[in-house]
C-alpha cells in the first residue's frame, strides 16, 4: 500500500470534509488529493521516477506546501529527504525559490493553489519503497539518516490509530516540519477523516478551531503552560500528547491544570516507531516509567553479551517492531552499532516489568536529553572550549522549576567572558543545544588526579538552580 492511498479513498467517501486548516488556506480532502496529483504530475514530467530520492529545500515555515509536496513524492514512489542528506544519496533537490543548480527542480507556486482538476495519478504500489529518509541525531551530535518504507510508516500510523485516544477531531501538532512525528500526526488524521490544524498561534487556534488533540514535545508544552499563566484547561482539548523525554511530575500537574486533564507521555524513535505510551496519571507513581509497550513492539533489557535479562532487571534496552528502520544511510559503523540481529539499540538503560511497563533509568553514554533536545555532553564541552579564554568545560543537565531537564555548563576561565560574546558563540556553534546557563569558574574544585570534580561542580550548580527556580515561582505568583 502507498501511504497516500487512504487519502484518495477519503476524498471519494467524503470529498467536502475539511482536511487541513492553515493560516493561509483551508483544504477539503478532495482539494488536498487533487493538489497531490497536480504536484505529482509536474514532478513526473520533470523527470522524477520511482525509486529515486529527492531532498526538499523548503522554508521550514512552509508547512502546508511542504506537506503537499511530500505526499506528491510519496504517491510517485520517490523517497523524500531533508536538505541535510548528502548529494551522493540524492537524485534531485527540490527548492523554493529556484536555486539554478544542476539537479534542482522547482514547483510553480500556482500549482499548490490551482483548482484545475487533473487525472488521478496511479500511486506507486511497492510497500517496500522508501517513503522518507528521516533526519536523526545520535549521541555524538553527528547527523544520521534513517530510511523508512511505506510499509513501516503504514504500520506505525495504523498502530497509533488503534492504540491512541480520539483521532477524528481536530488535531494540532506543534512539531518541526518534516519530522517523522509530524508526518505520523498528519497521516493518522487524513486517513481517518479527521482535520489537521497547522497553527502558528496555538494559544488562540486551539479555541478557534475546537482542537481535540494537542501534540508537542515536552519543552513546547512547558512554554505553552507558561504562556497560559493562571488560565484553566482549554475547553475543547481531550488529550495532550507529548514525547521527547520522561515527563516530570511537576510539569504533568501544570499541563493538567492549564492545558488538558488527560496527558499522554510517549516514547517513540525515528528508527523504531512508537514504543510505549500511557496517560501520565497511570505512571506517576513509578519512577522512570514511560508507559506500557504498544502491541507489536518487543522490548528487552540485555546484559553486556546481549543476553536477555529477567523481567524487571535493569540492563541495556533494545527494541524490535515492524515499524523500524534497518540502517543509517552512509554510516555503516553507526548502523552496525545500532541495528543488530533485527533489534534496534538506542543506548537506553532500563527494564521491562512483567506487566509490560517500560522503565527508563538513563543512557549508556553521556547524552543530555532536555525536553527532546538530545546532545552528547562532550559536543557542548568541545564547542565551549573552542571559545578563546575557555580552558575546560563541563556540561550536564539540571531541572528547571517544572522539573524538566535543562542544559547547563561550567567553564574554567581566568578572565570573565562577556555574556553577550558567550551566548553568541553558543548560539552559533550549538543552536538549540546551547546551554541555558553557563557558570564561569576560575578556581574550580578538582579530584585528586587534577580533573574537574563533577559532583562538586554539579552540587554548586544545583544550589544556584534552586535559587533561580524559587525566584521564578515567586515571580509567577506575583504576576498571577
Amino acid at each position: 500500500m502507498n501511504i497516500t492511498d487512504p487519502i484518495r479513498r477519503q476524498a471519494r467517501l467524503a470529498p467536502d470534509a475539511v482536511a487541513i486548516i492553515h493560516p493561509a488556506a483551508s483544504l477539503t480532502i478532495r482539494a488536498l488529493d487533487q493538489a497531490i496529483d497536480r504536484i505529482a504530475h509536474h514532478l513526473h514530467a520533470q523527470g522524477l521516477r520511482p525509486g529515486q530520492r529527492a531532498a526538499l529545500d523548503l522554508n521550514d515555515t512552509d508547512d502546508l506546501n511542504g506537506l503537499i509536496l511530500a505526499l506528491a513524492m510519496a504517491r510517485l514512489g520517490v523517497g523524500i529527504a531533508r536538505h541535510s542528506l548528502p548529494d551522493e544519496f540524492l537524485s534531485w533537490r527540490i527548492a523554493q525559490p529556484a536555486l539554478g543548480l544542476p539537479g534542482t527542480l522547482t514547483i510553480p507556486p500556482a500549482l499548490f493553489t490551482d483548482t484545475t482538476t487533473t487525472d488521478p495519478l496511479p500511486s506507486h504500489p511497492d510497500p517496500n519503497a522508501v517513503f522518507m529518509v528521516f533526519h536523526t541525531s545520535g549521541s555524538t551530535g553527528t547527523p544520521k539518516h534513517a530510511p523508512i518504507s511505506h510499509a513501516a510508516m503504514r504500520n506505525w500510523v495504523t498502530q497509533r490509530i488503534l492504540c491512541m485516544p480520539e483521532t477524528t477531531g481536530p488535531l494540532l501538532p506543534l512539531l518541526p516540519v518534516g519530522s517523522i512525528w509530524a508526518m505520523n500526526c498528519a497521516l493518522r488524521q487524513l486517513w481517518t477523516g479527521g482535520t489537521l490544524v497547522l497553527s502558528r498561534d496555538p494559544a488562540t487556534d486551539i479555541d478557534r478551531h475546537q482542537v481535540v488533540n494537542l501534540v508537542a514535545p515536552i519543552n513546547t508544552m512547558r512554554d505553552l503552560v507558561r504562556h497560559r499563566g493562571s488560565a484553566g484547561p482549554f475547553a475543547s482539548l481531550r488529550t495532550a500528547e507529548t514525547s521527547g523525554s520522561h515527563l516530570p511530575p511537576a510539569l504533568h500537574r501544570q499541563m493538567a491544570d492549564h492545558l488538558c486533564p488527560t496527558v499522554w507521555n510517549i516514547l517513540a524513535g525515528t528508527e523504531c516507531g512508537t514504543i510505549a505510551a500511557a496517560p501520565a496519571s497511570l505512571t506517576a507513581d513509578t519512577p522512570g516509567c514511560i508507559g506500557y509497550l504498544f502491541p507489536g513492539v518487543q522490548a528487552q533489557a540485555v546484559d553486556d553479551t546481549d543476553q536477555p535479562l529477567p523481567p524487571g532487571t535493569e540492563g541495556t534496552l533494545r527494541y524490535r517492531s515492524d515499524m523500524a528502520a534497518t540502517h543509517y544511510l552512509g554510516d555503516p559503523t553507526a548502523s552496525a552499532r545500532a541495528f543488530r540481529d533485527g533489534w534496534f539499540y538506542p543506548g537506553d538503560i532500563g527494564s521491562v516489568l512483567p506487566d509490560g511497563r517500560l522503565i527508563l533509568r538513563g543512557r549508556s553514554d553521556e547524552r543530555i536529553n532536555s525536553g527532546g533536545v538530545k546532545v552528547d555532553a562532550r559536543v557542548i564541552e568541545a564547542a565551549l572550549c573552542a571559545l578563546p579564554g575557555v580552558a575546560e568545560a563541563l556540561a550536564f543537565a539540571l531541572p528547571d522549576d517544572t522539573g524538566l531537564d535543562m542544559i547547563w555548563a561550567a567553564i574554567v576561565t581566568q578572565v570573565r567572558i562577556d555574556e553577550v560574546i558567550l551566548n553568541a558563540h553558543c548560539a552559533q556553534h550549538l543552536g538549540p543545544r546551547a546551554p541555558e546557563v553557563v557558570i564561569q569558574l576560575n578556581d574550580p574544585p578538582r579530584t585528586q588526579y587534577g580533573k574537574l570534580d563533577r559532583p562538586r561542580i554539579i552540587a554548586y550548580a544545583q544550589a544556584l538552580n534552586a535559587e533561580m527556580n524559587t525566584t521564578a515561582v515567586n515571580q509567577a505568583e506575583a504576576s498571577a
